[in-house]
């Protein structure tokens, strides 16, 4: 599953994201590779996670899963436009440290499950 990796809404951002709030992402300004992927996760209908950074003394948290609603080219950059929607709130702390902007990943590799050990 693909995720993106993002600066939380109130750290400096270096593209043009737009947060609902601090868990929901209404769009994203990327460059084309991340685009591409988005498109092809639109095309194929599969969901993607926002993954938010850490900032200040809040976690990095895997804090929505949506699907991606359109991919559009930004007129006069190189930069594309990436807008989202039927969210799944989430709110999965995951301290995983990125230099790029996106990963894949299975969400069981850092979900907490249930039935541990001490479940009867």
């Amino acid at each position: 599953m693909l995720h993106l990796y993002l600066r939380h809404r109130r750290d400096k951002q270096a593209y043009g994201n737009e947060w609902i709030g601090d868990f929901r992402m209404a769009s994203i300004t990327t460059y084309e590779a991340v685009a591409n992927i988005c498109k092809a996760a639109m095309e194929s209908g599969d969901r993607i996670r926002i993954h938010r950074r850490r900032f200040e003394h809040i976690p990095a948290t895997v804090c929505c899963e949506c699907s991606v609603k359109a991919v559009t080219p930004m007129p006069g950059t190189n930069g594309f436009r990436v807008e989202f929607s039927e969210w799944t709130a989430l709110s999965v702390t995951y301290n995983k440290r990125l230099q790029q902007g996106y990963y894949f990943a299975d969400p069981l590799d850092y979900e907490p499950t249930a039935g541990g050990e001490d479940d009867p």
